[in-house]
């Protein structure tokens, strides 16, 4: 079976069903319940749908929030300026270290220091913000900002057998989806700035995972690496996770979109393998972990995976030339049904569930709202073209 063949029964996309959950419900709740005055968005609600002060946020958290206003602003969805302004004001004075720190992990919602380490995951969402704040606002600081943060990682966490260390701490295994991740920044700033550098850094980080990430003969994207990337020994090393398959797939897409340097043959191989391992096609559901046999490993199932899934198929419409929007209404009709409608207010979600649907997280990540927020502009940008065609 290719990706253009695959058989769709026919149901309609529910376009205005994802536009409303962030117009009306989303973006109005986490702007305000969701957000204290000074800047700082909330780490967590509880399932009551409360804001939960845990004496911390990650500094991803102030990020991807920061993301989600800025791209609301520059659709016309949503545009609360003053929220934006006092974000990233908060962002770089409390997150940003310097240019010899870079930024902080963990921060208070008051703005104080809790863990001031370097943080691959954080670094690349803290830049990955920083792109779409400079494209809505044109805030130098954040392009100056930017820059001395690609100096950091190169003076201080530039791994020698490529890529960078996962942390300060050079923890291992080494790990693959911070790299991912950075690369999803680097896509952003060449879309806000077209500075050579961001192509120069996401090309090299490309070139990584052809070689070291990913399985060119199966498309498996490994998860835990040695030191040198090659995939850690035992089960933890067979790990593969369809939801990272089908969030490259869109990642080195969009990069082949703006580098002229497409990789059609790459793309159908990770949602092929992502597909066929990961995704069921009779409900729309993606589970978490399988082997790089495809032999499933894990089959609970998170949120993430599964606006991922949404995302690989708009790719596979805008690069591949696949006419399936049935597949994209089951997978988002599966998305509602399971974990946004049953959210403990309209506009939140649950996150995880055991193979059984019973909770495996107790409270609704303000992370999610991202995969969410990014999944459903890209369906409504694509609207056009999936409206045009048939399954």
């Amino acid at each position: 079976m290719t990706l253009i063949d695959a058989a769709q029964a026919p149901t309609a996309v529910r376009f205005d069903a994802a536009r409303d959950f962030l117009v009306k419900h989303a973006l109005p709740l986490w702007s305000t319940l969701g957000a204290y005055p000074n800047g700082c968005f909330v780490e967590h609600l509880d399932l009551a749908g409360a804001p939960v002060d845990p004496g911390f946020t990650r500094v991803r958290v102030q990020a991807r929030q920061i993301y989600v206003f800025s791209h609301a602003e520059l659709t016309g969805l949503f545009n609360e300026p003053e929220l934006c302004e006092r974000s990233v004001d908060f962002f770089i004075k409390s997150a940003w270290l310097g240019k010899d720190r870079g930024f902080a992990k963990l921060i208070t919602r008051d703005g104080d220091l809790v863990d001031g380490s370097s943080d691959l995951y954080d670094i690349a969402f803290a830049l990955f913000a920083l792109a779409w704040r400079y494209r809505a606002a044109r805030d130098p600081r954040c392009l100056a900002i930017a820059h001395e943060t690609l100096d950091f990682l190169d003076a201080r966490m530039r791994h020698p057998a490529g890529g960078y260390f996962n942390d300060s701490a050079r923890s291992q295994p080494r790990l693959q989806n911070p790299h991912m991740h950075l690369v999803e920044a680097m896509n952003a700033w060449i879309e806000a700035s077209g500075d050579p550098r961001f192509f120069a850094q996401a090309r090299a980080l490309v070139a990584l995972f052809e070689t070291r990430f990913c399985d060119q003969s199966t498309g498996a994207l490994g998860e835990y690496f040695n030191d040198d990337w090659t995939p850690l020994p035992g089960e933890q090393g067979e790990i593969v996770e369809p939801g990272h398959q089908f969030e490259w797939a869109w990642i080195i897409g969009h990069f082949g979109r703006l580098s002229g340097e497409p990789r059609p043959e790459l793309l159908s191989k990770l949602i092929g393998f992502g597909r066929r391992h990961g995704l069921d096609e009779a409900t729309g559901l993606t589970i978490d972990q399988v082997g790089r046999d495809g032999r499933v490993i894990a089959s609970s199932r998170r949120l993430w995976p599964q606006t991922e899934a949404i995302k690989a198929s708009l790719a596979a419409a805008e690069f591949l030339g696949e006419r399936a929007p049935g597949r994209i209404a089951r997978i988002l009709d599966a998305l509602f049904a399971r974990f946004l409608d049953p959210g403990p207010a309209p506009g939140t979600w649950i996150d995880h569930y055991r193979p059984d649907w019973t909770l495996l997280v107790g409270k609704v990540p303000t992370t999610s709202l991202y995969h969410i927020s990014l999944a459903f502009q890209e369906l409504l940008r694509l609207r056009p073209l999936l409206e045009g065609c048939g399954d």
